[in-house]
């Protein structure tokens, strides 16, 4: 309890609205500060809740690319595959075909004829 008895009553009056003010004011200051900060941790929040979903939606753009190229990257791998088993058929056929034209060559039967035999059907007997 403060003593206004020093002051007077017209002046203690004046101290109790003085300090009424003041207390009211400091009230006011206090209500408009929290209404400031839950302003301000509202946007926080807000941003924070936006950009992760920013992130969010970037992450998955970058998962369904990663997939994507998976996706392409066993199409190119396939293909390739493919690719060398042709390329490996067609060296056995070459070589196949180069043994044979070697044997050819090599045997005692004379070239001209043998090319000739290859190249035309099998005369019948009669």
């Amino acid at each position: 309890p403060i003593h206004w008895a020093h002051v007077g009553k017209k002046g203690a009056k004046e101290m109790r609205v003085l300090a009424d003010d003041a207390y009211h004011a400091y009230n006011r200051d206090v209500k408009a500060a929290k209404a400031e900060d839950r302003d301000r941790q509202t946007q926080f929040e807000r941003t924070r809740d936006s950009e992760r979903e920013k992130d969010e939606r970037q992450d998955e753009r970058r998962e369904q690319q990663l997939a994507l190229g998976h996706k392409k990257r066993r199409e190119w791998q396939v293909a390739l595959a493919a690719e060398e088993k042709r390329d490996a058929e067609a060296h056995s056929q070459f070589k196949k075909e180069l043994a044979r034209a070697k044997s050819l060559l090599n045997s005692p039967k004379s070239a001209p004829e043998e090319a000739n035999s290859a190249h035309t059907e099998p005369k019948s007997a009669p």
